[in-house]
């Protein structure tokens, strides 16, 4: 209590928040990465991204860059 007002924690606030829940899986990937415009691994991932997100394929994503990203360290937490 502050001034005879209880104070809210910030680490409550925070702790209620989904991204911050510790049960809540993650994966952080560090890496080199290389920014695609073209070729063969453009037009791959962009293949990719058309089967697992159909809503892409209305989306003009095809002139966009693409980043690929060559994993040095991998962590991961939570249920995968």
């Amino acid at each position: 209590m502050r001034g005879g007002r209880a104070q809210r924690s910030r680490w409550a606030f925070f702790n209620g928040l989904p991204r911050l829940d510790p049960t809540t899986p993650y994966i952080l990937i560090q890496g080199r990465a290389k920014l695609l415009t073209k070729g063969e691994n453009y037009r791959r991932a962009l293949l990719l991204l058309h089967k697992k997100y159909p809503q892409y394929r209305h989306m003009a994503i095809h002139d966009r860059p693409m980043i690929q990203i060559r994993p040095a360290r991998v962590k991961s937490w939570g249920k995968l």
